[in-house]
């Protein structure tokens, strides 16, 4: 058993995506959607990214919350995103993107999910920058 946890750790380090954080300095904000209806949103600022339900979805019970984000109630907080799956996992690794001249994708996770996080074949939901 230890062996096949060392080899699954291998294996995700490996896996793992090249995003760096954007500069302190930046500011951006991400739309979490299901259909037309607002989740929540993703910020980045003074180098730390936060994720906050919206008042919308605090007050149904229509959705539910979303696996890495169970309590509606606070604002949560990381300064990796690679912390929260649920957002990385709509970002090509540089592998996948197999670009003519990879060296022209910016590897900053705001930018990359600009480019990249409006959709993800894991699930439905939609992330849309705040603004472009």
């Amino acid at each position: 058993m230890n062996e096949i946890v060392k080899k699954l750790k291998r294996l995700l380090r490996y896996s793992q995506h090249d995003i760096e954080n954007p500069s302190d300095k930046d500011i951006a904000e991400f739309f979490l959607h299901y259909d037309n209806f607002l989740i929540g949103n993703l910020r980045f600022e003074d180098g730390m990214w936060y994720f906050a339900y919206s008042e919308e979805f605090k007050n149904q019970n229509r959705y539910s919350t979303i696996a890495n984000f169970p309590r509606k109630e606070i604002e949560y907080k990381t300064s990796d995103l690679r912390q929260w799956p649920f957002f990385t996992l709509r970002i090509p690794t540089k592998a996948q993107m197999k670009t003519t001249s990879p060296d022209s994708v910016d590897s900053d996770a705001v930018s990359l999910l600009r480019q990249f996080g409006n959709r993800a074949i894991a699930n439905p939901y939609r992330l849309l920058p705040a603004y472009v």
